[in-house]
């Protein structure tokens, strides 16, 4: 089993870029898990699909997260003011997390662009194989919600043209205010990871060098 992190150059884009998509990925991970407590405590009517997406969701973007702060990144906030009706309801849950994929979604694109210059093949793969999954948590929180069809368009709608436009975007949504009431990230619960594979990205220059040990070259 392999366990060891891809070797990334140093990122050329400001380390405020890394941040911003690292502060979305904390709130997703808090705001899973405030949906599951209160799901638990009998606030939220979730059934059995809903809580399974959400503990998967929880658990990727908790990977995600640490793959950015691998690379140095620092999140802006560590407690998220979410309002109260992030958690009101079922349909209004699983809005707000869909809303945050929206954000993370945008800010990888503006990512994408900004490593297109770059010397680093193996992190614009990652952020590839990242924005997959995003985009696959999406499409997937329509389909609960109900909206048909859940992959409704070819391309991914463009949302930022600076990934630190992320953080505006968090503050409009009031996740960053500076609230008593802000919950520290991860949140509450344990993340739950069984049956989840794929933790750690792998990149082209990782299977040449595994290739290569392999091979005894």
């Amino acid at each position: 089993m392999r366990v060891a992190r891809p070797v990334f150059a140093q990122p050329e884009l400001p380390s405020t870029a890394l941040d911003a998509l690292a502060t979305v990925e904390a709130a997703l991970v808090t705001l899973g898990g405030m949906v599951r407590q209160s799901a638990g405590d009998g606030g939220l009517d979730l059934d059995e699909a809903d809580l399974g997406l959400i503990e998967a969701m929880q658990c990727q973007d908790e990977a995600h997260y640490h793959l950015l702060a691998s690379l140095g990144a620092v999140p802006v906030a560590i407690a998220f003011a979410f309002q109260p009706r992030a958690t009101a309801d079922r349909p209004a849950a699983l809005a707000a997390l869909r809303g945050l994929k929206e954000i993370a979604l945008g800010g990888q694109m503006a990512l994408a662009r900004g490593l297109a210059g770059s010397d680093d093949p193996s992190l614009a793969e990652t952020l590839f194989a990242m924005g997959t999954v995003e985009g696959g948590h999406e499409a997937l929180l329509r389909s609960r919600l109900g909206d048909e069809p859940a992959a409704g368009r070819a391309f991914l709608r463009w949302r930022f043209a600076d990934p630190l436009d992320v953080l505006p975007a968090l503050e409009e949504a009031g996740l960053l205010d500076d609230s008593a009431d802000a919950v520290p990230y991860p949140g509450p619960l344990e993340r739950r990871c069984a049956g989840i594979f794929g933790l750690v990205p792998e990149t082209t220059e990782d299977e040449r060098r595994w290739a290569e040990v392999i091979g005894g070259g």
